[in-house]
């Protein structure tokens, strides 16, 4: 239990600083796909879990641009977790006919 207090610990100060991070450096506002039931918990969310979250996605953003990996190889591992947590290829296809 301890290290899963330390883990949330260490995760929350990361996510501070990158909030802080955000707010100093300059940013800028980009569209992303997502199903709908994402968004609308996205959009249910108090405005300060939204901000958690998108500093999140920037941070994972910026390590995926800076690290060199090509898209196909991050395209691969998505795929792979993706699949490990049960999605199918009829699953998805319906994900992505429903816009």
């Amino acid at each position: 239990m301890i290290g899963l207090v330390r883990h949330d610990h260490v995760c929350r100060l990361v996510l501070e600083c990158s909030l802080l991070q955000n707010m100093i450096m300059e940013t800028e506002v980009i569209n992303i796909r997502v199903d709908a039931e994402t968004a609308k918990t996205f959009r249910s969310l108090p405005e300060e879990d939204r901000r958690k979250l998108e500093a999140l996605l920037s941070i994972r953003l910026s390590e995926v641009t800076r690290s060199g990996e090509s898209l196909d190889a991050v395209m691969q591992e998505i795929s792979e977790k993706a699949k490990a947590r049960g999605l199918t290829p009829e699953i998805l296809k319906s994900l992505l006919d429903e816009e």
